[in-house]
């Protein structure tokens, strides 16, 4: 128990790879499960994950993120705080990235 909790505070760490890895897991975690979306929000998981997406710049974490943004987004409490974390700016910064992604 508290596995969730523990993963999302993991996200605070600054190795790209590994936050690549922990992002990736939270994305398999959260995809259809309406309880881990929750857990990861009480947790300050939009908060963080839009930290991510301002502050780092390497391809594969920024591809993970936004998919854990995207499936966090399909969920009514977890939709208002993205976008009150500055989701919608921090996504903005990457549209213009020349990636295949």
């Amino acid at each position: 128990a508290g596995g969730l909790q523990k993963m999302v505070a993991l996200l605070q760490r600054n190795n790209v790879k590994f936050l690549a890895i922990v992002t990736d897991c939270l994305q398999i975690l959260a995809y259809g499960n309406q309880e881990s979306k929750l857990i990861i929000l009480a947790s300050q998981g939009p908060v963080e994950l839009v930290r991510i997406m301002r502050s780092y710049d390497y391809e594969k974490l920024l591809w993970t993120t936004s998919r854990v943004l995207k499936v966090l987004s399909v969920c009514s409490s977890n939709k208002p705080a993205i976008v009150e974390a500055g989701g919608m700016q921090a996504l903005a910064m990457h549209l213009g990235h020349p990636s295949q992604r």
